[in-house]
């Protein structure tokens, strides 16, 4: 749960499991790590189960408002809806970290108050039904990238606060800035012993992962099949699933698409129409 800075709190006496305490320590810890990484100041964190005038909850993480000094409206719109954007992505990374940890878990009974702040920042920030769908995708993606590149940030975050219960913003800052130095320290180390990696060799690495990200759908495994029987036709050419193949990894390629997940996506629809026809025949 992620809140407002400067509300009264009432704790409830009984607390939680210690299943239930693992997973909302990785939960408001992704809120914690996300507003660190954001610039967002941090109030303070905790695990210790209480109600507000929201409802009762398990846990969370409370933030102190950012104040700017902008005298130029237009900027300060610009802020505002950049601000939003943060906002959004902290919101959603308690529920990001918390599938990484659990993915069995009820996401929904921890973040219904997450759920409901997300909706009504996205009616704020977004023009249209369509655009707000968008922001909430971006966002989520975002959250769920931060997450993942700071996932030993969130476990160390997770662990003191199942120990010490209550961190303040000066503990969970000192928490994070001990995982980073400790990264950055394994980094220096690998790069004194091997050295910079040769930028084409990172440069295809980035392009193999950006084509793999875009992925691959039916829809386009099915029309570039179309468009190969279509042309075999067209000029009399013979027709067998090789040149199929061929001619699906070839149009994948072109359209800047990964060609190994087109022919995976390929092979996986024809095995399923194959079965599916096999079922049929009596």
């Amino acid at each position: 749960m992620a809140v407002a800075p400067n509300t009264d709190l009432a704790f409830r006496p009984t607390d939680v499991s210690p299943s239930r305490l693992f997973i909302v320590a990785h939960h408001e810890a992704g809120h914690a790590v996300a507003a660190f990484k954001l610039g967002w100041p941090i109030k303070y964190l905790t695990t210790i189960p209480g109600h507000d005038e929201r409802g009762v909850f398990d846990g969370m993480v409370s933030l102190a408002r950012k104040r700017h000094q902008i005298e130029d409206q237009d900027l300060r719109i610009s802020l505002a809806r950049q601000q939003m954007t943060e906002n959004l992505i902290f919101t959603m990374a308690g529920a990001a970290a918390q599938r990484k940890v659990a993915p069995r878990s009820k996401v929904p009974d921890n973040a219904r108050w997450d759920e409901e702040d997300t909706r009504n920042l996205l009616a704020l920030a977004a023009t249209s039904f369509k655009s707000e769908i968008a922001l909430r995708r971006f966002c989520a993606i975002e959250a769920r990238e931060l997450i993942t590149r700071n996932w030993l940030a969130v476990e160390a975050v997770a662990a003191v606060a199942i120990k010490e219960r209550w961190l303040n913003g000066q503990r969970v800052g000192e928490v994070i800035d001990q995982v980073d130095a400790a990264q950055a320290d394994a980094n220096r180390r690998y790069l004194a012993e091997h050295g910079l990696p040769d930028a084409a060799h990172v440069m295809a690495v980035c392009e193999q992962g950006r084509r793999r990200a875009k992925g691959v759908s039916r829809q386009q495994i099915a029309n570039a099949a179309l468009r190969a029987v279509l042309d075999h036709l067209a000029f009399g050419r013979p027709l067998n699933p090789a040149a199929i193949a061929e001619a699906v990894e070839i149009d994948a390629w072109w359209r800047h698409l990964d060609k190994a997940l087109a022919a995976d996506k390929l092979n996986g629809m024809v095995d399923r129409h194959r079965a599916t026809f096999q079922r049929m025949t009596p």
